[in-house]
């Protein structure tokens, strides 16, 4: 997961070749994110590389390559930077990760995210340690997009029974879905398919130190 800077910065470089055929400058790099130093610029490009989003092309003035791009921030969807890139969404209760809880309760509080697209998104605070091998810990806050289109490798929200919200990794077995959680002290959950909902899987994450 990215934090948000690094995120915004990212989407602003995808944009800017796209338009330009070059890549920012590090002063425009840092105007679009409004840090007031280029060694921010350079923390936040070097973590990019790091990651495997950003390679740097050899023997050429600012050229850079956009190798992968965020989840759900692609091609049309775009960053508002006019409004500091973020966008305000819905902030739910409490999800388990771990034994599953009551549904999330609708409330009225609401977060400002970065490097979201136009999709439909909202956010759910993590209660539990059951995805801790997937870097999801009690307390996170976890960014979901609504969607019903999913790999094995996304963590997912499931509505369990129309009472209960969990997030685990999916595998489907004919009319039966296996509920896969990311710690070795729990075990999965095999249920009738009829029983789960799907709500949306996981985008973004962030941590509260």
């Amino acid at each position: 997961m990215l934090t948000p800077k690094q995120a915004i910065l990212l989407q602003f470089i995808t944009d800017y070749t796209n338009v330009h055929g070059a890549a920012p400058s590090y002063d425009e790099m840092r105007e679009a994110i409004g840090l007031k130093s280029k060694s921010g610029i350079h923390k936040l490009m070097n973590s990019l590389i790091e990651r495997g989003f950003i390679e740097q092309i050899p023997n050429k003035a600012r050229a850079l390559r956009v190798v992968k791009n965020l989840p759900g921030v692609i091609d049309d969807q775009r960053v508002d930077y006019e409004n500091g890139g973020a966008r305000s969404i819905p902030m739910y209760g409490k999800i388990a990760a771990g034994t599953p809880i009551l549904a999330m309760n609708d409330t009225h509080a609401t977060l400002d995210i970065f490097g979201l697209g136009r999709g439909d998104y909202y956010a759910l605070t993590v209660s539990g340690d059951s995805m801790i091998e997937a870097g999801i810990f009690d307390g996170d806050t976890v960014v979901i997009e609504h969607t019903n289109n999913f790999l094995r490798s996304d963590v997912i929200v499931c509505l369990v029974d129309d009472a209960e919200v969990t997030l685990k990794y999916v595998q489907k077995q004919g009319d039966r879905v296996v509920l896969v959680p990311a710690n070795r002290e729990y075990q999965p959950r095999i249920l009738d398919s009829r029983r789960v909902q799907f709500q949306g899987k996981v985008v973004q994450l962030i941590r509260h130190f």
